[in-house]
């Protein structure tokens, strides 16, 4: 199972390149794959094609509202690196690619992603020299690969904060009584 989201409103380059990518995954990866692929309403209709002309079975929709379920099925996801996709991510405990929105003030979204990838739970991508045969290769690397696919789900989840909300209101309390 690989899920493919690309924040809110899908993201044209993961529909442009994700597709040929797994098209170009070897034969015993892609009999086996399922992908869910959130993708931009006007580019649904291409991608789907994309996926039925490679054989691969796809679900292609403009948004996917049970996220929490699909991730947690996922054996990898493709994704942009915004903050409550990194959070998901990691709180659910998956391998990831990693690609950041390039037009992102500040580069936030490589900040965002910083942690995942410096614990090897994710591989980053910049969106500039992202193309189908790198992505191929980063893929087949971890669905081929089982043992390293495991360890990449077992750094996400340690780099997940499930008491995040908790610990920012206490923080926001204590501030509050200094104040």
């Amino acid at each position: 199972s690989l899920v493919v989201i690309g924040g809110s409103q899908g993201a044209r380059i993961l529909s442009d390149v994700v597709p040929a990518a797994i098209a170009a995954l070897p034969a015993a990866i892609r009999r086996n794959l399922r992908v869910a692929h959130q993708a931009r309403a006007e580019d649904a209709d291409r991608v789907t094609a994309a996926y039925d002309a490679a054989g691969i079975m796809a679900e292609v929709q403009p948004f996917f509202t049970d996220i929490p379920r699909r991730l947690s099925e996922a054996q990898l996801v493709i994704s942009r690196s915004g903050a409550s996709s990194v959070a998901d991510i990691s709180i659910i405990g998956r391998p990831s690619i990693l690609i950041p929105y390039a037009a992102a003030t500040g580069d936030h979204q490589t900040a965002n992603a910083r942690g995942l990838v410096d614990a090897g739970a994710a591989i980053l991508i910049p969106e500039k020299v992202l193309d189908a045969e790198s992505l191929c290769g980063h893929m087949a690397a971890i669905l081929g690969q089982p043992t390293v696919a495991e360890q990449m789900a077992r750094a996400a989840l340690a780099q997940g904060r499930p008491d995040a909300t908790e610990r920012l209101a206490a923080l926001v309390q204590d501030l509050v009584k200094e104040a």
